[in-house]
């Protein structure tokens, strides 16, 4: 599996680093511009990620900024929502209904809040179906 990281703030970024690769070859990026180009040359190469963990509040895009673009990009490359090509977990320390539910209708599976706790990010994975359940 491949798992794209996107965090601004280094330790929430190799917490996540260090809690995923276990699961799969992870990729960090510390903004949103670089997320979105990461997760197009990954569509591109033909090897998109299977997951992407988004921090909400981060550099010259913010986490929803990028999961609309990961959206978009997958319906120019024919990937409908039953199929997406990237599972995504929002990880963040805004801990309110106004984001949870644009993350959710903007298209993530989950929201994570910080600190990000081991236990709560596996089982997130496994609902996913990422990784069979223990």
């Amino acid at each position: 599996m491949r798992i794209l990281i996107a965090e601004d703030e280094i330790i929430s970024r190799e917490l996540l680093i260090r809690l995923l690769t276990p699961y799969g070859k992870c990729d960090a990026v510390a903004n949103g511009q670089l997320a979105v180009e990461a997760f197009n040359q990954a569509l591109d190469s033909g090897e998109p990620y299977s997951l992407v963990c988004l921090d909400i509040l981060m550099p010259e895009l913010d986490g929803l900024e990028v999961l609309n673009a990961i959206r978009s990009s997958e319906r120019e490359h024919g990937i409908d929502e039953e199929q997406k090509a990237a599972r995504v977990i929002i990880t963040t320390a805004l801990n309110d209904q106004e984001h949870f539910v644009k993350a959710h209708c903007g298209g993530s599976q989950w929201y994570v809040t910080k600190p990000i706790k081991r236990n709560e990010l596996l089982e997130a994975i496994q609902d996913l179906g990422l990784v069979k359940k223990l």
